[in-house]
């Protein structure tokens, strides 16, 4: 009960928020070794809408002009796509700022029974190693303060914490606040 209450007093002042921890690649990624049967090559949202799974499926629409699309297959069988973002792409989401150079990681998903494995941190090292060879010198990811899972394949893959990025909407108004801990 206590607990209750002190969430819905932290929200009544705080309002809605959003806590999310800002992911950095290091300058040089190293491949790993895969396992035999496996891969990791793009792909557009073509070979994504014919994934056998749904949850892959879905993820069709983050192809196209200015995203790159990295899948991890096994014996032709897609287990979890990661998605990039630049330039104009992405400036419209711009929820952290990018040079020219740089892509920023806007989604990762791993089917369900892949999961747990180490699909998701070989999606992350063996992309940005690619993206990075293209010209790339940083990629960013964004990741919601709680998402345990995500936080330990990126730093699994070698990404560190550069930040901490807070939005409040205090006592319900419609403008947001902003805070980054670095």
């Amino acid at each position: 009960m206590r607990t209750s209450l002190l969430k819905r007093f932290a929200h009544f002042f705080a309002g809605d928020y959003e806590i999310y921890r800002i992911y950095q690649s290091s300058e040089r990624s190293n491949k790993s070794a895969l396992p035999d049967a496996t891969r990791i090559e793009k792909v557009d949202g073509k070979r994504l809408s014919r994934a056998t799974s749904p949850d892959l499926r879905d993820q069709a629409g983050y192809a196209g002009d200015g995203a790159t699309v990295y899948a991890y297959i096994e014996q032709e069988n897609i287990l979890g796509v990661c998605c990039y973002w630049e330039g104009e792409r992405y400036r419209k989401r711009n929820f952290w700022p990018l040079q020219n150079d740089e892509a920023k990681l806007v989604q990762i998903v791993v089917t369900p029974e892949a999961r747990g494995k180490g699909v998701a941190t070989a999606l992350i090292i063996h992309s940005c190693v690619e993206l990075q060879a293209k010209g790339k010198s940083r990629c960013y990811a964004r990741i919601w303060h709680s998402n345990h899972p995500s936080i330990r394949a990126f730093e699994k893959a070698g990404w560190q914490r550069i930040a901490t990025v807070i939005h409040l909407c205090p006592f319900g108004r419609g403008k947001r606040i902003r805070l980054i801990r670095k």
